[in-house]
């Protein structure tokens, strides 16, 4: 007959390490969130993909430049039309910059598991679908111009819609975005808390280290209640803002009440790793 299992306070070695492989893979998961983390293969494209078309805008840009104050100065045909191909393509990559920062948007947004502010993500990702749809509009009408005169009613147009509703609109993202990071976050960190938790009312019961642990317990409640209720402050603050728009400075209040949240959370990151190095 094969010998019993070795027994440590009623489990076995298997079970112990198991219990912690779990404490650290959630510690693991939880501060990965917290503390801005390699991003997923698919956000790292789309931040790729933004710098691109970034680097490709400021390209267009000099040349834009260059080519206008040529046309100013000469007042050619050959001037006017170098003139026009540049400013078309500076509006067309200004556009194309936007469409793929909203893409990058949408990768963060998809990086992460909103919980029950669901909700909010799918309306977020339908005000990208929506901006996408009008730019590519915006794209659309540029590329049917074949003179400069088409070029600047456009290029009027597309700089109100970004500095208005565009605008407006990426702040309601934005604004929700930072809600549900925090949510995620404040998710990752319960799930935590309440596997450890457990461990800690078996040691109180057993007197070991008795008033760290429940000094500890106490800290840990407190970190729970201030964050749970700066998110409650800041989606209060993003149910007062229209339903796809918010302005700047009600995305500035909502990221400084979000910001509180976070900062309680990472305070909880020494005291785990306290508390798993005492048990």
């Amino acid at each position: 007959m094969p010998p019993k299992p070795f027994i440590v306070n009623g489990k076995s070695p298997v079970a112990i390490l198991f219990f912690f492989l779990l404490i650290y893979s959630l510690l693991a998961m939880h501060y990965s969130l917290a503390q801005s983390p390699t991003p997923p293969s698919a956000l790292a494209k789309a931040q790729n993909d933004y710098n691109f078309q970034y680097s490709k805008y400021r390209d267009a840009q000099e040349k834009y430049i260059t080519a206008r104050s040529s046309y100013f100065l000469f007042k050619t045909a050959t001037a006017k039309n170098d003139a026009f191909v540049a400013t078309k393509n500076h509006l067309d990559q200004v556009v194309k910059l936007y469409v793929t920062f909203g893409y990058l948007t949408r990768e963060y947004i998809n990086s992460f598991n909103w919980g029950n502010f669901n909700d909010q993500k799918i309306k977020s990702i339908s005000i990208l679908d929506n901006q996408t749809a009008t730019l590519t509009s915006f794209q659309q009408q540029i590329a049917a111009t074949i003179t400069l005169e088409q070029l600047p009613p456009i290029a009027a147009d597309l700089k109100t819609y970004l500095e208005g509703e565009f605008a407006s609109k990426h702040n309601k993202v934005l604004s929700s975005l930072e809600i549900g990071e925090a949510e995620s976050t404040l998710d990752d960190f319960n799930s935590l808390a309440g596997v450890l938790d457990q461990v800690v009312v078996f040691k109180l019961r057993s007197g070991g280290t008795k008033s760290i642990l429940a000094n500890w317990t106490s800290e840990i409640k407190n970190i729970r209640v201030n964050t749970q209720k700066a998110i409650t402050e800041a989606k209060n603050l993003n149910s007062q803002t229209r339903q796809d728009q918010a302005k700047e400075g009600e995305l500035d209040a909502i990221i400084r009440t979000t910001e509180k949240a976070k900062s309680e959370l990472k305070r909880s990151k020494p005291l785990f790793e306290e508390v798993i190095r005492i048990i």
